[in-house]
């Protein structure tokens, strides 16, 4: 753990790295993992493998030319394989060199692993349940030296080129932080909640995509006394799942 922050501080020194607030260093560069997956030490070899990229810079300042051959470097080796669904955790760091392949959860965290070596701040956005077809997806996110967000996919397409073509219903960003606000600290112990809305490492980013409003909707049914949140819901791989909550 030291030795993480000792080279994340070592990090934020690169010039394309020194427009970050504290906050955004203690999110988007700082953090030890990406997920749920083992913990290795990765920063260190992968700041000594990147290193060569600062002679190819144009703009030493930018902090997405820097993002873009990072991403150009991953993109030689290291695939998706839709058969790493069926692995219990996301890739660990060893895995990953291992196997050269991966989800589209792996791929998030090694773009994470590699650029945040370098200073680059970088997110793991994902929408939980798609609106118009089945299952889920991660995507990775920097920011521009003014604080814009640009998507990208760790080794697939750099920041600019990435797009989404499915519709967006809600999407979230992994967060090291928790978030006090979430609703597993407002929601009574006895009461059961939606399995990925049971956690607080997230904050919603939909603005950030698609044009978003406040909605009330006012219901037409008595409800229990032991129901506190009503659920936004999307019809996903033949069920109703959960999105969003309100009180």
């Amino acid at each position: 753990m030291i030795k993480n922050i000792d080279l994340a501080f070592q990090a934020w020194n690169y010039p394309w790295a020194k427009f970050l607030s504290f906050d955004e260093f203690c999110e988007y560069v700082l953090p030890y993992r990406g997920s749920n997956e083992p913990i290795e030490d990765w920063r260190e070899p992968l700041m000594k493998k990147y290193h060569y990229l600062i002679d190819s810079m144009k703009d030493t300042t930018n902090p997405i030319e820097m993002a873009s051959l990072i991403n150009n470097e991953i993109k030689s080796w290291y695939k998706f394989d839709a058969r790493f669904y069926r692995h219990p955790t996301d890739l660990g760091f060893d895995e990953m060199l291992h196997y050269k392949m991966g989800r589209c959860e792996d791929m998030t965290n090694l773009a994470i692993y590699a650029m945040r070596s370098m200073g680059v701040p970088v997110m793991s956005d994902y929408v939980p349940y798609w609106p118009n077809t089945g299952n889920n997806h991660a995507w990775n996110a920097t920011l521009t030296k003014d604080h814009k967000v640009v998507i990208f996919m760790g080794g697939l397409d750099n920041p600019g080129e990435y797009k989404l073509d499915n519709k967006k219903a809600k999407v979230y960003r992994k967060t090291y932080a928790h978030q006090k606000d979430a609703l597993v600290h407002l929601a009574p112990e006895y009461e059961a909640l939606p399995p990925w809305l049971g956690y607080d490492a997230y904050i919603d980013v939909t603005a950030d995509y698609v044009p978003v409003r406040d909605v009330v909707v006012n219901l037409t049914e008595t409800q229990p006394d032991s129901v506190h949140f009503a659920y936004l819901a999307v019809f996903n791989s033949g069920e109703w799942k959960a999105i969003h909550w309100g009180q």
